[in-house]
């Protein structure tokens, strides 16, 4: 059950999407955009309470200590509603995004946007339809700019399977506004010019037999407005979730590798001199290795194959910022070196 809980709170008035200056239905992502996204393993110092506490026009948003996996964990996608194998469920859907195994069903007019439920499945109780039909959640009120509040109550009802099958009912408020605009600070780069779309909803989950369970969930969305390949789609999310009886968890999810990466799998990695003129040697505990140089947009602008002691030369590069990923044995390594 709390696995279960976990999923439905994620999805009840997730956003993405954003505009130059303000939300709209014409800048909601369209079919067929998807992003790779990555996952942070280690939050560091930064805490939900004193994240969600910068706000304003000129905040900056502090993830310098976060640590992030290697390898994208997942891609978020939108797809045409209608042609879902779950179209019947959401009859009045025009969009439905997918995250793993999990799907939100929407649509939206001049004014507002509008979820009708969602669907996900579990391991332990399998297949789970959240259909909004009694009271649909008002995610957004367009146009939504920087201050903008949108506060709305919504009804449905889901299916369960605890000791047989049952119908649970689903009760709730969610509330978004964008508090901030500023600068994304993470390990590895500062990303200007990004908006802030926080969500916090409460949602009641009536089980016949079974006490109600309360689940309060806070997602933070922030947006690259100069960022096109985003495609609409949040560059960083940071969600948190508590049940009531049953603790609570947190998910830190970003777009692009070279953004947050600052992980060391590889005993002694080490890339010297940094900052480099251009050339650099890449010493650590491997053999033969596979090396790739990013820049701060996650452009590779060198790749090669390498041993312990090896000499990387980037003469022709412009000066700046970038990440040198060595990959050997399933093992990865990314160093941050500055070209002068």
């Amino acid at each position: 059950m709390k696995k279960s809980l976990l999923f439905v709170s994620l999805l009840i008035a997730s956003q993405s999407l954003f505009g130059q200056d303000l939300l709209t239905q014409s800048n909601e992502p369209v079919e067929g955009a998807s992003l790779q996204m990555y996952k942070i393993t280690d939050t560091g110092s930064v805490s939900v309470s004193s994240i969600l506490g910068v706000q304003g026009a000129s905040a900056t948003w502090d993830y310098s200590s976060v640590v992030m996996e290697t390898t994208p964990s997942g891609v978020v996608g939108v797809d045409d509603a209608t042609t879902s194998s779950y179209a019947s469920d959401f009859p009045t859907s025009t969009k439905a995004i997918s995250q793993g195994t999990i799907i939100q069903f929407f649509n939206s007019t001049a004014t507002a946007r509008t979820s009708q439920g969602f669907v996900f499945n579990e391991p332990t109780f399998g297949e789970v339809v959240v259909v909004l039909d009694q009271d649909e959640a008002v995610q957004l009120t367009y146009p939504f700019n920087y201050g903008s509040t949108s506060n709305d109550y919504y009804e449905g009802s889901t299916e369960l399977n605890l000791m047989g099958p049952m119908t649970a009912a689903v009760t709730g408020d969610v509330y978004s506004k964008i508090d901030g605009t500023g600068t994304l600070v993470l390990p590895s780069s500062q990303i200007v010019n990004v908006f802030r779309l926080v969500t916090m909803d409460t949602t009641l989950v009536s089980i016949p037999t079974f006490a109600d369970v309360e689940v309060i969930r806070v997602q933070m969305e922030y947006y690259d407005q100069a960022d096109a390949s985003s495609q609409n789609l949040p560059i960083f999310v940071d969600a948190y979730i508590s049940i009531s009886g049953m603790g609570a968890q947190r998910e830190v999810l970003s777009k692009n590798l070279s953004l947050g990466l600052n992980a060391k799998s590889i005993e002694n990695f080490k890339v010297y001199p940094n900052p480099s003129n251009g050339e650099f040697t890449i010493t650590g505990d491997f053999y033969e290795a596979n090396v790739e140089v990013v820049d701060v947009a996650g452009k590779a602008v060198y790749a090669s194959e390498i041993n312990t002691g090896s000499t990387v030369k980037l003469n022709s590069v412009n000066s700046g910022v970038y990440f040198v990923k060595v990959t050997s044995n399933n093992k990865t390594a990314v160093e941050k070196i500055t070209i002068k």
